[in-house]
């Protein structure tokens, strides 16, 4: 190695006159400029000298060898009158010019070296210590997200635990533990170089009341070399919810709610403990409801509609640990899936009245089309309408009249009005045949 640079330096020294007189030739220094991702949009002089830097290895990195004349970089014309020549040289390679590219492809620490041979013959060197980083990545294993079975009361301290990726050989680990009670406000609250750390909860114990709390790790890789960091990263927040100190009642958020309808007075909830074979009626709302009474056990939560019987029961399985406080809203869902039946309610002698009838969500006349709309007056009576049914009233335009006749349109809830049809026939007298639907052969 040293006999391939002296005979590199021996080639580039045999210039036949030197271009700058001595007297003339200021202070001339070289530096090693690195990219990374944070200098993208930087020029290579505005990029920090760095005596080491880390890059990604299996990465194509770029290097600038600059010169600067009395601590100003020099232009590539100034370079001209003042270099001769320069080189890089790294794992037994030598690379020509003030700029190169290297792809490091395994993970590894290089010494770059970078020389300029000035007009005087002199050498220029500068160096740089690259450290080729696998990608740190950090995994909590313990607690999980989420996690609502925490005491606080425990004899001892909460154990966060995960595992470290990535780690070099000349990498030392230091991973910090920020943690609080919101995720705007978590502080540093240890720090330690193994794969786990403890975080005391009995300050939560003494106030006796669940708490929530929001945590995250970062892990560094730090230098064996110099006491600089070589990688980091962080976790995803994580959250836990501390066990009611002293008690083995769990709170519980439960949210009844009808879709694309209203709450009724036949709304009912029920809550079966099949643990201890009880159960209990609940006040429906459609709003948020905190159930902070409940023991542990089996429990199956019911919803129904007493008086819209178009909205099949919803019902929900839990078990429900000693003390634990849930984060997670239970919703409960009324949902009409039943379409809206058309019956025929009477004839007269020039009118027909039909009776649409809805079970659920309810019926909107904007929502109701009749086709043919050019063979009948027709009126909807809302006098005698009710949440269930629609009264619409058609009378004959003319005699002599025989066609089909159909509903077109939804409830509430979006259910399509059946394909079926009546068949009206006006002479001498009305007289309807049906209905036919799509199913019926």
């Amino acid at each position: 190695m040293k006999l391939l640079l002296l005979f590199v330096i021996l080639i580039l020294s045999t210039c036949d006159s030197l271009r700058v007189d001595e007297n003339e030739l200021k202070v001339l220094k070289t530096e090693i400029r690195v990219n990374s991702p944070l200098d993208a949009y930087k020029s290579p002089a505005e990029i920090p000298a760095v005596s080491q830097r880390s890059v990604p290895f299996n990465e194509t990195t770029d290097f600038w060898g600059l010169i600067f004349l009395d601590g100003k970089p020099i232009s590539d014309e100034e370079k001209e009158k003042y270099i001769q020549n320069s080189f890089w040289v790294y794992n037994s390679d030598t690379l020509l010019g003030d700029r190169a590219k290297i792809k490091f492809t395994e993970a590894q620490s290089e010494q770059i070296f970078f020389y300029a041979i000035d007009a005087l013959n002199d050498t220029l060197k500068d160096t740089v210590r690259i450290y080729a980083n696998k990608a740190l990545n950090i995994k909590v294993i313990e607690p999980i997200h989420n996690d609502l079975t925490i005491d606080p009361c425990g004899t001892d301290p909460l154990t966060i635990s995960w595992i470290l990726e990535g780690l070099d050989t000349w990498e030392t680990p230091l991973i910090k533990l920020f943690a609080g009670l919101h995720p705007d406000s978590t502080r540093l609250i240890g720090e330690t170089s193994a794969n786990k750390i403890k975080l005391k909860l009995n300050n939560f114990c003494a106030e006796n009341k669940s708490v929530g709390v929001y945590w995250f790790l970062e892990a560094i890789a730090m230098s064996n070399m110099f006491n600089t960091s070589l990688d980091i990263v962080w976790t995803p927040m994580y959250y836990f919810q501390t066990k009611q100190p002293h008690s083995n009642k769990s709170v519980l958020p439960l949210k009844y709610r009808v879709f694309r309808g209203k709450a009724s007075k036949g709304n009912w909830l029920k809550a079966i403990n099949t643990t201890i074979d009880s159960s209990i009626y609940i006040s429906p709302s459609d709003s948020l409801m905190i159930l902070d009474y409940l023991p542990p056990g089996d429990w199956i939560f019911i919803a129904g509609d007493s008086l819209h019987l178009d909205y099949k029961p919803d019902s929900v399985r839990l078990v429900l640990e000693p003390g634990v406080v849930y984060i997670d809203t239970v919703i409960l869902n009324l949902k009409d899936s039943i379409a809206p039946r058309v019956i025929l309610d009477s004839t007269f002698f020039e009118s027909l009245r039909f009776r649409i009838f809805d079970g659920g969500a309810g019926i909107d006349i904007e929502d109701i089309e009749i086709e043919p709309k050019n063979k009948f007056y027709f009126e909807f009576n809302d006098s005698i309408s009710d949440s269930h049914n629609l009264y619409i009233t058609l009378e004959a335009k003319e005699k002599l009249y025989e066609d089909s006749l159909y509903f077109i349109g939804t409830d509430l809830a979006g259910n399509l009005i059946p394909q079926c049809k009546w068949y009206v026939k006006y002479n001498p007298k009305l007289s309807v045949a049906g209905p036919f639907c799509h199913s019926d052969n």
